[in-house]
This record gives structure tokens, sequence and C-alpha cells, in this order.
């Protein structure tokens, strides 16, 4: 690291001042370089943006958050490492507190299956860090209203769009739609 990119690492985490290199610091670099296959430059830009990864436990955190992701949503080692290099502050969140909430809403709600889930995640981790109450489920809520959709279609259309059920439906879906609807003469 630069000195400029090392500023920026302490003063994102001061606490990496205080962990042992020997105990903390380098096994958990290693152990994300062999668990999830990561080369130095893809280490180096994952820690860069998420410094606080270096104060998880392995054992108390990051090793159980990685089983319980596969064998919850039935993740490949593949597809883990694409899930968590998509969002690595997943492993800061709470599994009771957060993600198995937030799984089980989306199961019921979607009528989907684990599986269907776990590839909806996959490619969008960051709906975890999404409030169920503020986000989620009133964006649901938008496409049944505003498009008269039933269950089945709102889940075929999340299923092919995730990313929907986080946009902004003042700034986002609700100007793009009113656009194609002027655009088109609908």
């Amino acid at each position: 690291l630069t000195d400029s990119e090392l500023r920026i690492l302490i003063q994102k985490m001061p606490l990496l001042l205080c962990l042992s290199t020997d105990d903390n610091i380098e096994p958990t670099l290693a152990y994300f370089q062999s668990r999830l296959g990561l080369s130095d430059s893809k280490l180096r830009i994952m820690i860069q943006k998420h410094p606080t990864l270096l104060g998880l436990s392995i054992d108390g955190n990051i090793e159980p958050k990685f089983q319980y992701l596969q064998s919850r949503l039935g993740l490949s080692d593949s597809k883990l490492r694409e899930t968590i290099n998509r969002f690595p502050a997943l492993l800061g969140l709470s599994i009771d507190g957060n993600i198995e909430p937030k799984l089980c809403y989306l199961q019921e709600r979607l009528h989907m299956n684990e599986k269907q889930v776990g590839k909806i995640i996959n490619r969008q981790p960051t709906i975890l860090a999404r409030s169920v109450d503020n986000k989620l489920e009133p964006n649901i809520a938008w496409l049944h209203k505003r498009l008269n959709l039933t269950d089945a279609e709102v889940s075929k259309i999340i299923w092919k769009q995730p990313n929907l059920l986080y946009l902004s439906i003042l700034e986002k879906m609700d100007p793009s739609l009113l656009w194609l609807k002027k655009r088109l003469n609908l």
C-alpha cells in the first residue's frame, strides 16, 4: 500500500494499529486468500474497501458465516467467493438478527425455495443489508400495485432483476415507468 492508501485504511479502522499482525491480521489475510482463492490484488482491494474484515474472528465469525451461507443458500465454493467479492460487508452482518430473517422473508414473500433465494443473493448480496420494512416490502408492494402483478409475476421479475428490491421507487422506478408510458404512448 502507498502511504496515502495506508492513511485512508487507518482512518477507516484505527483498530488495525491495535491488532497483532501475527495473531490477527496475517492469519485473517491468509485465510481469505486460501478460502476464497483471492489473488494479492483482489485481497488488497477487498481490505481497502472493508478494513473492518480484519477485525473479525476466523473461528467465531468468518468461517461460521461461510458455512452458514453455503448450507443455507446452497452456494458452492465458487458461488460463495462471488457473493463475498460482491459484498464483503456481508461478513459483518448478524446471521440471527439480519441474514436469516431476510432470507425467510424473501422465501415466504416471493414464494421461492432456498436455492432460488440463494441465486438471488449470489447476484445481489447487498439485498441482505436492506431494511424489510423500509425497502424490500415497499418495493415488492409497489410492483404489485403499480403494475397490477400477481405474486408469481413479481417473483419472476425479481428473479430476473433482483436489484428492483432496493432501487428507489421515487428516484428510479416510478420515473422510469412514467417516462416509458409517455415515450411509448402507453
